[in-house]
């Protein structure tokens, strides 16, 4: 179940007091599903929950992940 925002509410500014803008990424079907499975679980958005991930000190935490090793 995906948390739907009405397109007017999307261009104004917001809690951030920023106009979001719209942006293209592409992610694997596994993190994608965590992404979703996360933001249904918060009630938020994709992109309110990867907003939160980044100001709240996620990119910090992506610098030091280490990907595992394929078997």
């Amino acid at each position: 179940m995906s948390v739907t925002v009405p397109r007017d509410y999307r261009v104004k500014p917001g809690t951030w007091g920023e106009s979001k803008v719209r942006v293209q990424i592409m992610l694997t079907p596994t993190a994608l599903s965590k992404v979703d499975e996360l933001a249904d679980e918060l009630h938020l958005t994709r992109a309110e929950l990867l907003e939160r991930v980044i100001r709240g000190g996620g990119l910090e935490a992506a610098e030091h992940y280490k990907e595992a090793e394929p078997a």
